[in-house]
C-alpha cells in the first residue's frame, strides 16, 4: 500500500490474499519435449504448445521485419497460445504425478 510516511513509500498491509497451496500446480524443473515418450498424449500436448509458439516468433519476426500487418496475426496466435498452453499445464503426467510443462521450444516452420 502507498505510505508516505514508510522508508520506500508503500507498505505491506491491506486485506489477506488468501492462499492454498492445495491449487498451486506441481510443474516439472525446466522441462522439454524428450521428457515425454514420442507419440504419447504427454508429447503430442507439448509439441503443439512448441508450434504455436513458434509460429508467434515467426510472426513477430516478420511484423519487426517489415510487414506491420502481421501483428494483428501475432495478437490472435498469442490467444491461441493461451489455451493451448492451459490445455498443457492442466494435464498430469501419468509417469510423475507432475502436469505437464511448457517447454518453449522452436519448431521450425
Amino acid at each position: 500500500m502507498k505510505d508516505d510516511t514508510a522508508k520506500n513509500g508503500y507498505r505491506y498491509g491491506g486485506a489477506e490474499i488468501p492462499f492454498d497451496p492445495a491449487d498451486v500446480w506441481n510443474l516439472p524443473d525446466d522441462p522439454k519435449a524428450t521428457d515425454y515418450p514420442a507419440g504419447s498424449e504427454q508429447r503430442t500436448k507439448v509439441d503443439a504448445f512448441n508450434r504455436a509458439y513458434s509460429d508467434i516468433l515467426r510472426l513477430l519476426q516478420k511484423t519487426f521485419d517489415g510487414d506491420p500487418q502481421q501483428i494483428n496475426d501475432s495478437l490472435f496466435s498469442m490467444g491461441r497460445l493461451r489455451r493451448v498452453g492451459t490445455q498443457v499445464v492442466s494435464t498430469t503426467n501419468p509417469d510423475t504425478g507432475k502436469q505437464l510443462g511448457l517447454t518453449f521450444e522452436y519448431v521450425p516452420a
